[in-house]
This record gives C-alpha cells, sequence and structure tokens, in this order.
C-alpha cells in the first residue's frame, strides 16, 4: 500500500496502516505470527478498534487475498518474501555497498523501477520502509541517503588501532592512508570521534600500550573497532581476543583474504572482514575488459608477486581467459618480492651503486648551515628521495628486462600492470623507446590514482568511498550488515575507470 496516497485521511487513520505495516514486516523479518487478538493490537497502535478495521480494510483492498494485521503478516511465507520487501533488500545492499553514496540524491522513481523491475506502488512500499530504517530522508521529491544511524546515533567514539613498526611509521595495508582519511571525514559527518590507538609490530609479536584494550579505559560511548592489519594472523587473533571481552562490532581491514580472520566472530562479538584489493573480482573485471577489446594475449606486470593480492590479480586474469579457451592468454612478467625493502638498493650494494652514502653525508653537512625550520623540512623531502624515489627506481631498473621481452612480442597486445605505480613505470619506459618503434599496447593498471588520470591510463577503482561508508555503517547497525553478510566476509565491488 503507497501511505502517501492516504494523506487525506485522519492522523489516527494514518498511524494504524504505518502500525499494520511494521508489524506485518516484523512478523515476516521474524518468520513468527502473533495471533494477538484485535483488540489488543488495537490498543498496543494507541488508536480505536473501529480505525483498525478502516485501516485493516484498505490494506485488505491492496491486497485482496489476505487480511491485515497478524493475519496480512502470515500471508507472506519467510523463504518468499513480498516483492517490495526484496525491493526495499536490495535498494539497502546498494546503499551499504556504495552504489548510492551517502549524501546524494537516489535516482528518480522512473529509474529505479526500471533497476528493479517492480511497479511504481512496489518501489514506494520499499522507499518508505527503508525510511523507517533511517537509510533514507525526504528531499522535496526525492530521496537523499543518509549515513546509516546518523539520525540516532550520533556521539560515542570509534577506535581504529594502526600497526606501528620498531621505527615508528605505521605499516599502512594496501591503500589503508586513503581509507583512514575517509573514515575521518565520514565519522566527523555523523558526529563520532574517531579515536588512534597503535600495536607494535616485530619480528613474530605485537605490543599494545597498557592503556589501550582495558576494560576501566573502556567507555560504553564506543561504538566499535577498526583493526588496520597488515602482519600475520598469530598477532591479529590477539587483538580480537582482546577487543572480543568489549562485545562491540569489529571490522577488520586487510590484505589477506583468509576467512579463517573470522573465527572469533559470535553472535555477542559481531565481527567482519573487509579485504583490500585481496580478491579475485578486480582483474576478472579487467579480463572482461581486455577480452571485449580483442586482446587475446596480455602480460602481467608485478615487482611484488609474493604478496597475496598480486598473486589473486594474476589468478583472475588467468581464469577469466582459460574460460574463454585461452589457455595461454596471459604471459606472467614478475618479481617474487613482498615489499620494496626486499629490493637491492635497501642492501649495502644497493647503496653503494647509487651512491646513497655520498648522497646522505653531503646532505648532513649541508643542513647545519641552514635554519633549523628549513632543516625539519628537507629532512621529510630527503627520507622521500632516499626511501621511495631512488628505492622505486631501483624497482623500474629490474623490470626493466621485462619490459623489453614483453615490447619484443608482437602477440602481447595489452599490459596489465599490477598496480598504477608500476604503470608510471612503463610510461617512462615507453617514452625513452625509439619513436619509430610500434606504438606502445594497450595499458590497464589497478588503484585509479592521480597518475593514471594524468597519463590517462584505464586503471580499476577499488571504490574506497564505498567501503569507508559500509565500514562506518557495520559499526553502528550492525544488524542491517548482518542480514546480507552472515559470513562475515564483506567485498565491497568497485569499477574499472575506461580512459
Amino acid at each position: 500500500m503507497d501511505l502517501d496516497m492516504v494523506h487525506g485521511k485522519s492522523p489516527a487513520l494514518r498511524k494504524a496502516l504505518r502500525f499494520l505495516e511494521n508489524r506485518a514486516n516484523a512478523e515476516i523479518e521474524s518468520g513468527e505470527s502473533s495471533g494477538i487478538p484485535f483488540s489488543a493490537l488495537a490498543r498496543e497502535a494507541g488508536v480505536s478498534t473501529t480505525t483498525l478495521w478502516k485501516a485493516r480494510r484498505i490494506l485488505s483492498a491492496d491486497h485482496p487475498s489476505g487480511t491485515a494485521g497478524s493475519d496480512y503478516a502470515s500471508r507472506s511465507s519467510p523463504s518468499q518474501p513480498r516483492l517490495w520487501l526484496q525491493t526495499a533488500s536490495s535498494i539497502q545492499k546498494d546503499i551499504i555497498t556504495g552504489l548510492y553514496q551517502t549524501g546524494a540524491m537516489l535516482p528518480s522513481h522512473k529509474e529505479l523501477q526500471s533497476r528493479y523491475g517492480v511497479s511504481f506502488r512496489t518501489l514506494k512500499k520499499a522507499l518508505s520502509l527503508l525510511l523507517d530504517r533511517n537509510l533514507l530522508r525526504r528531499r522535496h521529491k526525492g530521496y537523499i541517503v543518509t549515513l546509516a544511524g546518523e539520525k540516532t546515533a550520533t556521539g560515542g567514539d570509534i577506535v581504529v588501532l594502526l600497526p606501528r613498526l620498531p621505527n615508528g611509521l605505521i605499516n599502512w595495508v594496501l591503500k589503508g592512508e586513503e581509507l583512514f582519511h575517509l573514515l575521518e571525514s565520514m565519522c566527523a559527518r555523523s558526529g563520532i570521534a574517531l579515536r588512534t590507538e597503535f600495536y607494535d609490530l616485530s619480528a613474530d609479536s605485537i605490543r599494545l600500550d597498557p592503556h589501550v584494550l582495558t576494560r576501566k579505559s573502556e567507555s560504553w560511548a564506543t561504538r566499535g573497532y577498526v583493526v588496520f592489519h597488515s602482519h600475520h594472523e598469530a598477532s591479529l587473533s590477539n587483538i580480537l581476543q582482546r577487543i572480543s571481552v568489549f562485545e562491540k562490532p569489529t571490522v577488520v581491514v586487510s590484505h589477506r583474504r583468509d576467512k579463517r580472520l573470522l573465527a572469533l566472530k559470535s553472535k555477542r562479538f559481531p565481527l567482519f572482514l573487509f579485504p583490500v584489493g585481496a580478491n579475485r573480482k578486480p582483474a576478472e573485471t579487467v579480463a572482461r575488459y581486455l577480452l571485449g577489446k580483442g586482446h587475446r594475449t596480455v602480460g602481467y606486470f608485478s615487482a611484488f608477486h609474493k604478496s597475496p593480492w598480486s598473486r589473486l590479480r594474476y589468478e583472475g586474469l588467468r581464469r577469466m581467459y582459460a574460460a574463454a579457451a585461452l589457455t595461454d592468454g596471459v604471459r606472467p612478467f614478475t618479481l617474487e618480492r613482498v615489499m620494496k625493502t626486499e629490493y637491492v638498493f635497501f642492501q649495502e650494494e644497493g647503496m653503494q651503486r647509487c651512491r646513497g652514502a655520498d648522497l646522505v653525508s653531503f646532505y648532513e653537512r649541508w643542513k647545519k648551515d641552514i635554519p633549523y625550520a628549513l632543516s625539519v623540512q628537507c629532512d621529510r623531502t630527503v627520507h622521500e628521495l632516499v626511501w621511495k624515489t631512488i628505492a622505486y627506481g631501483e624497482i623500474a631498473v629490474q623490470l626493466q628486462p621485462f619490459f623489453k621481452r614483453a615490447d619484443t612480442d608482437p602477440s602481447i597486445t595489452a599490459w596489465v600492470m599490477a598496480n598504477d605505480l608500476l604503470a608510471g613505470m612503463a610510461i617512462d619506459y615507453f617514452a625513452s623507446r625509439s619513436r619509430a618503434r610500434k606504438p606502445r599496447p594497450h595499458l590497464v593498471s589497478f588503484d585509479d590514482t592521480s597518475l593514471s588520470v594524468n597519463h590517462r591510463i584505464t586503471s580499476f577503482n577499488f571504490n574506497f568511498s564505498a567501503m569507508a561508508s559500509s565500514i562506518i555503517t557495520t559499526l553502528l547497525r550492525p544488524d542491517i550488515m548482518q542480514a546480507h553478510y552472515r559470513s562475515g566476509y564483506v567485498e565491497i565491488d568497485g569499477y574499472l575507470v575506461e580512459r
């Protein structure tokens, strides 16, 4: 029943209609029928029996195969929910997975009807339910997507646990810094504080600061925890066991796909795993795109192929090409490393080769003669130069033989780079070769950073904005997330940006 169509009725009748609809929804979702007498229902609704009967007749006219109230609810089997409930569930999932961004307007009724294949009346009933759940709010003639619970769940804080290395730097998970800043922004908009704590990583253990995660310091106002994890499973299990005593919703953000991380999940301890780039779907999307463009043989380039995320991207590409009967359609050009510190630059011969010691020695002498405030800024720049720019240059040097080999193979018509960093190195390689050579291969990458925008590289966007929104929804409304992700494993769909 489209409740907006009875606005001309009395407030009591509208109240009765809303009561019967909500009661029906609750009984369908629980799978139970109360069998309460109609007079008792009227008292519970706060209206007269006559008014409740009128509401029942209106709803019965809309659903002539049954009645309203508890009988109206019992007509639908829990295993076969009504179409408008299915539609509400689909829209709700699209909201929490970021298809409809927080603060944005929903598409028009006509577009929604087309997308979900339902009538106007069914759509209006589904939207009415989402209004009740505070996932939408009215704006002019449309609906705006709200941060889950923002009307009722302001205040309190979310605790973010970040891994800290012995040198004091944060050991971010893949793209974790970007995700953290998005969480900060969304928490600020919803009136929730973001409290950051650290756990220290060593070779085989973790250490939490004494004031972190003790019952005395834990506040009732803490809404939940977000654990950024990039180390071994033993350390994560240690952290989760200590968090579980507070029985608060907890999210693990990790580049590991291992679902065993959810072993501590329970009804009292809602636990969810958000993998960052650790699945095959992005690579499968890229593979479908390349196959559609007619690329029958592609090269996959990675400088960090010991990392799970790199292997999953290769496997996703290979699987899709094998399904297209192209078993040799993906050629690997990979270096078996996990991180940049494994490259030769970070060893003694690497420092000697690029005369890194001379550079550091000159800088130490030079900065004695400049103002202190300037030296602090220069320290940051030199750190960036030595530990990132030169290190990445060393990676580019080791990739050159791969680039040359792939470039001389005429069957390879597209290069798939493990991330935008390597795509930039490929661009530099193309710029350095003779102009008389053939046009460069089709270049596709992952991460969709500013580099891919500047060089017009087709790149996969992991949709971190949607992931941040889903994490906040998980902590504020774990019941909603549990309805869609009972296993606790949450994959957010990204999208390919073609350029």
